[in-house]
């Protein structure tokens, strides 16, 4: 995956205010530069401000930094 020129990743979309219903949309991404390295829990933090994704008891593995990304989403289907 690191190697490809883009990637492609189908993300779901939660029911709001322009959707009804939850929805798959498409996205495209490409960076300059990735650098990818483990979750630290000493000197990383991930604060979920919603309540409601609190109780999924969510723990990061991994921490990604792109520089020069570009991102395209198409609209959801």
């Amino acid at each position: 995956m690191a190697r490809q020129p883009w990637i492609r990743l189908q993300i779901m979309n939660p029911t709001n205010v322009f959707l009804s219903r939850n929805a798959v949309a498409e996205s495209f991404t490409k960076n300059d530069v990735n650098i990818l390295r483990y979750y630290d829990p000493l000197s990383d933090e991930l604060v979920f401000g919603d309540t409601r994704y609190a109780s999924l008891d969510f723990r990061a593995q991994f921490v990604q930094c792109m520089r020069g990304f570009k991102f395209v989403y198409l609209e959801p289907h």
